[in-house]
């Protein structure tokens, strides 16, 4: 988890433009990998989207150098509500749905919880929804608040909407410490073997389901 902790700043990655590789239809597949000189490991990253009449889904699956994967999921449901999950390796995971300008609901762990963005202020929504998170995962709140600091101080602009649920959870604690290394380096692919092929085919999976 200690590795996987220090390489979250490879999520700034997905917010980078890079190529796509085998479009097909409405579908899409884009590979980047992560990497800085003399920090850690490299981080695969592969985002998976289709797009049909009801709107665009979104699935991620990232992972560390200590093996870890990350995985997100965006889908619009009924017209103006979207249902978005992230997990770590495996499900369950926290999941938020939005309806138009209601507030969210936060769901993990047998938990749920209603808040607005404005709501994020309040120490004690905070500590609920940390609550909430620590139930599904601790390492979600540990790979959310390091991702937080590196994305804050990256200057880069509006994140990927499928990653609201981490900025949500970004803001339960307070940020971590910058890894160490030389500045970001982006490759785009198309890659093929460990752990692409893996990483591609659970994209796929996930984009694949109702």
């Amino acid at each position: 988890m200690a590795a996987f902790r220090r390489s979250a700043f490879t999520l700034l990655g997905v917010v980078l433009g890079v190529a796509a590789v085998a479009p097909v239809a409405a579908q899409e597949v884009r590979m980047v990998r992560f990497s800085r000189d003399g920090g850690p490991g490299s981080i695969s990253s592969v985002r998976a989207s289709r797009t049909t009449g009801d709107g665009e889904t979104v699935v991620f699956a990232i992972q560390g150098p200590a093996g870890r994967r990350l995985f997100l999921r965006r889908q619009p449901t009924d017209p103006g509500t979207v249902f978005q999950e992230v997990w770590l390796d495996a499900r369950p995971g926290v999941s938020v749905t939005r309806r138009g300008r209601e507030p969210a609901t936060v769901e993990g762990g047998g938990w749920s919880l209603q808040l607005s963005e404005s709501d994020l202020g309040r120490r004690t929504v905070r500590c609920w929804l940390g609550i909430l998170a620590s139930k599904v995962d601790p390492g979600l709140l540990t790979a959310a608040a390091d991702f937080g600091a590196l994305y804050e101080s990256s200057g880069l602009g509006p994140l990927d909407p499928a990653f609201y649920p981490v900025w949500l959870l970004w803001k339960v604690d307070e940020p971590a410490s910058l890894p160490q290394g030389g500045p970001l380096k982006t490759e785009a692919g198309p890659f093929s073997g460990t752990p692409w092929d893996d990483l591609s085919r659970l994209a796929l999976e996930e984009l694949g389901r109702p």
